[in-house]
């Protein structure tokens, strides 16, 4: 990419940081830090480090089987792409990892593209166990019954199929055009290569649950595990569908 591109970028970027900073309301935020519990704030701190560093890692596992990607490369991509999508729009995120990906490592851009699908996908898997573990954790409220028992149901019939390479069967039937993108995609699932990514989509969900339930307590916010369980749901849900 020419030099006046990345200046371009560059110039960008700094605009929609300055209009974050300026939108952001900063009063709000220091009277509502008043009298916050320090260590349980510092402590969802560090419990929310693991989210990124498993979702990474994760993604990284994916890639394998199609393309090499270095472990830190793939942690650098993945931190890049969710800042460039806090202040950028649309799957701009996505879009900058997927570069990243290719100037560092040589990462094919189509298998960034499905390896980002992928890993979407895989966050669903890993959030619809977490919901079917949920209960060993904390009493659910029965509004997630349901949730819970549709996790449990999709979850197996997904790794079933992934486990029995039934992607493999309806390969020859799709349109040449996306057959091999679509191989390409299965390739990441086939046998048992889901489950260990999988569990990284869990910890990185894990984390998230911990972090807010820390992070309501500094606060003195009187939040059980399950509600702040509910209120990770609420906002993450919409996230993992977008693509």
């Amino acid at each position: 990419m020419k030099r006046w591109m990345w200046w371009g970028l560059a110039l960008i970027g700094a605009g929609l940081a300055l209009r974050v900073v300026l939108k952001f309301p900063w009063q709000e935020t220091g009277a509502a830090l008043v009298g916050v519990n320090l260590w349980l704030l510092g402590a969802g701190f560090v419990v929310n480090l693991f989210s990124p560093l498993a979702k990474a890692w994760g993604w990284q596992v994916l890639l394998r089987p199609v393309a090499r990607a270095r472990w830190w490369t793939a942690q650098e991509a993945n931190l890049v792409g969710t800042a460039v999508n806090i202040v950028g729009v649309g799957v701009s995120g996505e879009a900058a990892r997927i570069t990243l990906l290719h100037q560092r490592d040589g990462v094919p851009v189509r298998a960034g593209v499905l390896s980002v699908i992928a890993a979407r996908a895989v966050e669903a898997l890993g959030l619809a166990l977490f919901v079917v573990v949920a209960p060993t954790l904390m009493r659910l409220p029965a509004t997630l019954r349901g949730l819970q028992i549709g996790a449990a149901l999709a979850l197996g019939s997904i790794l079933l199929m992934a486990r029995f390479q039934v992607w493999a069967r309806l390969m020859p039937r799709l349109p040449s055009s996306i057959r091999t993108w679509a191989s390409q995609l299965a390739e990441m699932g086939w046998g048992g290569r889901l489950v260990v990514p999988t569990m990284f989509a869990m910890v990185n969900w894990i984390a998230q649950w911990a972090a807010y339930q820390f992070t309501l307590e500094a606060m003195h916010i009187p939040a059980r595990p399950a509600a702040s369980f509910t209120a990770m749901i609420a906002v993450n849900l919409g996230g993992i569908v977008r693509v």
